[in-house]
């Protein structure tokens, strides 16, 4: 039950909308062209700008918090902690982080 509740705090509020859960995508700024080149419409450059700067802060984050992660898994088990709650939701937010990196760099983010 602990870990449910972890998991509720880590969910960003504004991903709990109906519209997540229906499986509706996030409102696109760009559109591929012909020439598989990603164009925008002028008056949505501010709207660009802030949604890079969102995935770059989110890539960022997740892999600082990597790092993190690693140091308390390590200290969890010179102490012999292994088994505890906490190692197990440090090594499920670890593999999650690591999948979400993998899918960042597949498209070419990183």
């Amino acid at each position: 039950m602990r870990f449910f509740a972890t998991l509720r705090m880590t969910i960003h509020s504004s991903l709990l909308t109906p519209n997540f859960f229906k499986g509706e995508l996030m409102e696109r700024l760009t559109k591929k062209s012909e020439q598989n080149k990603y164009l925008i419409d002028n008056s949505k450059i501010e709207q660009v700008v802030e949604r890079l700067a969102l995935f770059e802060n989110i890539y960022e984050d997740i892999v600082a918090s990597q790092s993190e992660i690693h140091k308390e898994l390590e200290k969890l088990r010179n102490e012999g902690k292994t088994k505890t709650v906490k190692f197990k939701e440090l090594m499920v937010k670890k593999l999650t982080n690591n999948n979400m990196i993998i899918h960042f760099e597949f498209y070419g983010i990183k």
